[in-house]
């Protein structure tokens, strides 16, 4: 008789599992991954490898809709909820297959290049983001020098007059019941409007943590699904959207023409005057990461930097 699988499990563990208990021997990580990429299972790793109480960091990500959505309190919950399951010790962020591939082929990255879609509660023993809202969350960065209070604000929420509102809106313009037991009331974190990642210096909410392939984790409930012959079925993401409900260009489509040509002309004017031989892509996109490294500058992975400098290169090739 086969004991109960654990809440989790290191992919060396897992291949361990799989081994046994089908009678195979060629099962290892690299098959966690391939599947990991195709969204048939979900990796991740801890938020805090520390395993403290308290908050580790804050999930920032803008594809839900403000409170005029139909969905606000379904919205609401699951930001809260994610709020809440960072601040538990041993929660587990769940990797965007992009992500998963870069590890894959890379062997680590950095925290900075790194993309999550959802948050697994270790507390709880569920995803803090479920159901078709799973559609709408993606692609989100983790800032684990962020702290929680300084990116959402307390506000308060009534399943029973499908309402959201902050302390002073709550006293000022809702009429309550009589009797205490009959007001459902409760708080819950949502976005703080003072708040704006563009106003920060991002390089001081995120340290630099590189996550690794042995860092990389599995969830017994897709490792029960791999030992019964079956997977899970990829979650097809809606387009992410910003708060304003204007698509996310970086994620979802090519760059204009024209700024497109704007971009290969500052690269190669900004190569040129750094000595860069764009030629070899890889090479100059070393000698751009010394520099950055020794003067603590953050710089994209060279999987982006190569395509703009083979981008940039190939055009001036062709003029």
């Amino acid at each position: 008789m086969n004991l109960p699988l654990k809440i989790f499990y290191t992919l060396k563990e897992a291949s361990a599992v799989l081994n046994e208990r089908l009678d195979r021997t060629e099962v290892n990580e690299d098959y966690f991954f391939h599947l990991g990429i195709k969204g048939n299972i979900r990796l991740g790793i801890f938020a805090d490898p520390s395993f403290s109480d308290g908050s580790s960091g804050v999930l920032i990500f803008d594809s839900f809709d403000d409170f005029n959505d139909l969905n606000k309190l379904n919205y609401l919950k699951a930001v809260d909820a994610v709020a809440r399951s960072l601040e538990e010790a041993g929660s587990i962020l769940i990797l965007n297959s992009g992500s998963v591939k870069d590890i894959y082929f890379n062997s680590l990255i950095k925290l900075n290049e790194t993309y999550f879609d959802n948050v697994y509660s270790i507390d709880a023993l569920e995803f803090a983001v479920s159901g078709e809202l799973e559609k709408d969350f993606n692609c989100c960065q983790f800032f684990d020098e962020l702290s929680t209070l300084e990116a959402y604000d307390i506000v308060f929420y009534s399943n029973k007059h499908n309402a959201i509102h902050n302390a002073t809106m709550r006293e000022k313009y809702l009429s309550f019941p009589e009797h205490e037991e009959d007001d459902d009331w409760k708080v819950a974190f949502w976005f703080n409007d003072d708040f704006s990642l563009s106003s920060q210096d991002i390089s001081t909410l995120q340290s630099e943590r590189e996550i690794h392939r042995n860092n990389c984790l599995i969830l017994g409930e897709d490792l029960q699904l791999l030992l019964d012959g079956k997977c899970r079925e990829p979650t097809i993401k809606h387009p992410r959207k910003h708060l304003n409900g204007t698509n996310n260009l970086e994620h979802d489509s090519r760059l204009h023409p024209k700024r497109e040509n704007s971009i290969n002309k500052i690269v190669l004017a900004l190569a040129e005057k750094a000595g860069l031989d764009l030629s070899n892509h890889m090479t100059a996109y070393e000698r751009l990461d010394v520099f950055a490294k020794n003067n603590k500058l953050p710089l994209p992975n060279k999987d982006t930097c190569g395509r703009l400098f083979k981008s940039a290169f190939e055009s001036k090739e062709s003029n």
